[in-house]
């Protein structure tokens, strides 16, 4: 019988540490070269004969692919997969960088799409690579490689602008693409570093400088402000607010970083974004199908093409959707948690916090929007000389206008309660209101100031103006002074716990 008394004996060795291994982001890494692999060599050879997986099919298995290669490149923090790919991303910059020097016949350069694609594959490997990597040499390596594309990409395709507008559109892209690498080198460099805040400043020099360009470049004789000065002076102003946003200490810049971040430290910012990119996806094909089907019965194709694509059912299903999600938990989140009380101890007011929250709902209901431009991208490189660019900077501006008030819309209905469901629902109602009223005309007998004051409520009307070249500005103007009602009332309604 064994003798329970018996003292212990001691450990004669260590106990073994299973070393944390992230088996599921391997597996799923392992998986994407595969779909990469397979997909990128469908797209080769659908150049020369169709195959029998098709380009359409094979263009999504590369985005698939590399998607989960970029995910395990994000969670895989050993020494091998990192560098490997470190070197992956460097050699996709090498490839985009040689493609945009490539010259062709018709399109006077290989920037879009290849050369577009590599840069943009380099960047986002190199920012999920370098994460993890420690060593020196190698993290100078990774900030060089967003550097410098970023200094010649933006500096570049911003005088281009100025200076070629035969390739404006390509020139456009560059200098977003440009601004992406800024962003991401003064993010690996911190904002708060040296380097970081050096880099925020010069960007707003040569933004201030490329504005005031825009501006005199539309006032000479013989120029004119659309395109070229409306573009120069969007782009310009967009980087100069990213400049702003670097280096700028005030409280309502300092809140709305604070709140972007906020969005993409969750993981549903990106299902939701995920969800934006799949339901443009599903657009595009029926768009790409409408525009076989024409031609295929010899129809002509009239401008704007893309009206058929922006302003349609699933454009109008997104947003409805989109804006609940976007500010559900904006300040009802807030609420819940108490952080309110703590936020609002601090050096700042009502009104400062109800406009960092707006921005940060802004710009990333405008970034998930982004990919639905970017699917247009083969359409621009099919068509050519043949592609009108301009309705899409109408409807861009009409889309910010619109989304301006939605989001103040939702972000009133979070401050309302402190329940992130009810305040969703409460944001769908009022989407929902938007959609329905300008219809509810057409079985009712209102007339007078009602009836003009419904009218201007119809966003798809300003959409779908917008795109045919004539913005109109009077409903525009209609959602900009709903935007500021909507966003005093949310002030009001954080001003009113003092006297609860």
């Amino acid at each position: 019988m064994a003798d329970f008394h018996q003292p212990l004996t001691p450990e004669a060795a260590p106990s073994d540490l299973a070393i944390d291994e992230p088996k599921f982001a391997r597996s799923l890494g392992g998986m994407g070269i595969g779909l990469a692999l397979v997909g990128s060599l469908a797209v080769w050879m659908n150049l020369s004969q169709p195959r029998l997986i098709g380009p359409t099919l094979a263009v999504f298995m590369t985005i698939v692919g590399i998607a989960l290669l970029l995910f395990h490149a994000a969670r895989d923090g050993d020494r091998l997969v990192r560098r490997m790919y470190m070197l992956v991303g460097l050699g996709s910059l090498g490839i985009g960088v040689a493609l945009s020097a490539v010259p062709l016949p018709v399109a006077g350069d290989g920037f879009v799409p290849g050369g577009a694609l590599g840069l943009l594959t380099g960047l986002f490997f190199l920012l999920a690579a370098g994460r993890h990597e420690d060593e020196t040499l190698w993290s100078g390596i990774a900030s060089f490689a967003l550097i410098v594309p970023a200094l010649v990409l933006v500096i570049g395709g911003l005088a281009g602008v100025a200076i070629n507008p035969v390739y404006l559109p390509r020139f456009a892209g560059g200098t977003l693409i440009g601004l992406l690498f800024w962003w991401a080198a003064v993010g690996r460099a911190g904002p708060d570093s040296t380097l970081g805040y050096r880099l925020g400043q010069l960007l707003g020099a040569v933004a201030f400088g490329m504005l005031v360009c825009a501006v005199v470049n539309s006032l000479l004789p013989g120029r004119y402000f659309v395109p070229r000065g409306a573009v120069l002076g969007i782009l310009s102003l967009f980087a100069l607010l990213l400049a702003v946003g670097i280096t700028s200490d005030r409280p309502v810049v300092a809140m709305t970083r604070r709140e972007l971040a906020a969005y993409f430290y969750s993981p549903i910012a990106y299902i939701v974004l995920f969800g934006s990119v799949v339901v443009g996806w599903f657009a595009y094909l029926f768009f790409i199908s409408l525009l076989f089907k024409l031609t295929g019965r010899q129809q002509p194709l009239f401008e704007p093409i893309v009206q058929s694509y922006s302003v349609d059912f699933f454009t109008i299903i997104s947003v409805i959707f989109i804006v609940p999600v976007v500010t559900m938990r904006l300040l009802s989140e807030e609420r819940r948690s108490g952080t309110i009380e703590v936020l609002l101890t601090g050096p700042v007011n009502e009104w400062q916090v109800v406009i960092s929250k707006f921005l940060a709902g802004l710009l990333y209901f405008m970034t998930l929007f982004l990919p639905w431009g970017l699917y247009l991208v083969p359409v621009y490189y099919a068509g050519r000389s043949g592609f009108d660019y301009l309705p899409l900077l109408g409807y861009f501006f009409s889309l910010v206008g619109t989304g301006a008030a939605f989001i103040a819309t939702g972000l009133f209905c979070s401050s309302l309660t402190k329940n992130q469901i009810i305040a969703a629902a409460l944001s769908f109602a009022a989407m929902m209101l938007y959609l329905v009223l300008p219809y509810s005309l057409q079985f009712t007998n209102w007339g007078g100031s009602i009836r003009t004051t419904i009218e201007q409520l119809s966003f798809m009307q300003v959409w779908s103006a917008s795109v045919t070249g004539m913005i109109p500005l009077h409903q525009l103007l209609v959602y900009l002074s709903m935007t500021v009602f909507w966003l005093y009332l949310t002030t009001k309604v954080l001003e009113a716990r003092k006297w609860s």
